[in-house]
This record gives C-alpha cells, structure tokens and sequence, in this order.
C-alpha cells in the first residue's frame, strides 16, 4: 500500500509555507501511530512547480507587494520561486520528495475531511493528499497543536539545517510591523514588547542575551533606544531568523505565521500573546504576565 500526505502549494511567505509542512507533519506522525498504515509523509519543496499537479491560483503571484529590494525580490514569479529555492536550500529536508514519485500514478485528493474518512475506512491506497490549510483544524482529534511537544523532535530531524552553537543563551522577541498597522487585528502594540524588555532589565535572574526581530517599515525605533540588540529583516534572511527564533531559550511570539511556526518548533519557553482572532496556542506557551512573574520573582 502508498500513501502519502503533503502540505498543500500556496504562494505564501516563508512562516505560512513553513508552517504548513510542520503541521502536516505533526499530523501525519499522529495518523500513522494511531491507525498504525504505512501513511508517509512527502515533502513539497517549496519551490516546486505544481501547474499540472495541485489547484494553485497563479493569479496571486500578480498581487501587489513591497520592491524595495532584498529581500523583496519575489514582486514576480520568478523572484518568488527564486526566494523559495533559498528557503529550501538552507532547510535541507533529508526525506522523500514529491519528485521521488510518479504523481500521475496516484489519485490526488485536496479535502482534508475527505482524508480522514479514507483513513477510516481503510480505502487510502495509491492517494496522495494535499493538505493546503492544515492549521483550520487545530485543535481537532487528528491535529491536536501539543502532538508537537510529542513529535517535535522526528520533524526537526527531517531537516539539516544549521543550529546555533550551544551555550548561546537567547531571548528572543518578533515584532510584526511592515503590512499592519495599528488598525490591524494582528498588530501587537510596542507597550507588550516594552512591558517584557523592562522587565527582562529589572530581573535579577536573566542574564541572557536579548534580541529583537522586525521589520523597519512600520517599526518605531525611537521606543527602543537603550541599547537593544534590533535586527531587521533587510539585513538578515528570514530563513536564518527563524532559525533563531526556534532555538531561542526565551521565545516572544509575535502575531505571524513566521514566529509562529518556531515558536511550534521550540521546545523551550514561549511567551504568547493570547488575544481574541490569534492562532491556537500550546498548552505549555505562557502568558506575558506569567512570564513576568517567574523572572521578577526573587
């Protein structure tokens, strides 16, 4: 029997991209322990060519976007999948592919509930399921979000990308700025931010590092003038952020797919924004206040 589950192609940035293959693979782990079939997981890279393959809307490649520059490159499609070969370059996934198989050869099936009644019945041979939108189903039976506390491990050693050295002690914080605004339903005022930052200053008991990730269009540096340790993502790839972001001791969750997904894959603390419309959180992701009460804590 052959089976396999993919993350659906989208036209997204790096953190929704990145996030779907995780949560498609957390889910798969899951199927194949508890309906114990040969389900496997096929990678998609992302920057794979599916014009004949999946249902993709190439139209959204035209849609308007920042061309200031790097790593704004991706205004066409060509800049887009140039962009994507980067990512997959630098994330090394050391499984199988979708180019490891003859997809004509398969039935492909887009429907994440027509997926689990396969499965249920047992009627999953030679099906190859695209699933595009993994994370509407959080929290659900099949894809419960703290199965990745359980199978964080098995999905980061599917890839072969460089860690940071260990004994670097990192806090971490993402600030989304650049395509939000105050107005915007995922914007995190700098008030949060600068709530933690005073009192990271104050504790007695940090003495780590601290970074802050953003994007200089929209962020407002003169509230962060005493010293902190700023990087934009116009002088760093996204790819080596996130990296970054997954391997800090102390992760501050901003409301992106992009800190979200490290924040998945990090298995040290989080500090989470809990807020009505944010994405579903971790049982083991703390409050800002919790966080701020374990380090002023004596």
């Amino acid at each position: 029997m052959e089976c396999y589950i993919t993350a659906g192609v989208t036209h997204d940035g790096f953190g929704a991209r990145m996030q779907r293959c995780a949560s498609v693979m957390c889910l798969v782990y899951y199927l194949q322990e508890k309906y114990e079939l040969p389900i496997e997981y096929l990678h998609t890279p992302l920057n794979y060519e599916s014009r004949d393959v999946f249902d993709v809307d190439y139209q959204h490649e035209a849609k308007e976007r920042i061309t200031s520059g790097y790593p704004y490159d991706d205004i066409s499609h060509e800049g887009y999948m140039m962009r994507a070969k980067k990512w997959e370059d630098r994330l090394l996934f050391n499984g199988k592919t979708i180019k490891d198989i003859e997809v004509k050869d398969f039935t492909v099936v887009e429907e994440y509930q027509q997926m689990i009644e396969d499965i249920e019945k047992g009627n999953t041979d030679k099906k190859l399921y695209s699933i595009k939108y993994p994370h509407l189903y959080y929290h659900t039976e099949h894809l419960d979000l703290n199965n990745f506390g359980k199978y964080r491990d098995k999905i980061l050693n599917c890839f072969s990308f460089e860690r940071p050295s260990p004994g670097l002690s990192q806090i971490a914080l993402h600030i989304r700025r650049q395509d939000i605004d105050e107005t915007h339903r995922r914007y995190i005022k700098d008030d949060y931010y600068l709530e933690i930052l005073n009192g990271l200053k104050q504790s007695s008991r940090v003495s780590s590092a601290v970074a802050i990730y953003t994007q200089r269009d929209g962020f407002d540096a003169s509230k962060y003038r005493r010293g902190y340790d700023i990087r934009y993502d116009d002088r760093e790839e996204d790819y080596d952020t996130f990296i970054k972001l997954l391997s800090a001791d102390v992760l501050v969750v901003g409301n992106s797919s992009f800190s979200y997904v490290a924040a998945l894959l990090n298995p040290n603390t989080v500090v989470y924004h809990y807020a009505p419309d944010t994405d579903k959180a971790l049982d083991s992701w703390i409050s800002k206040e919790k966080y701020l009460d374990y380090i002023n804590s004596k």
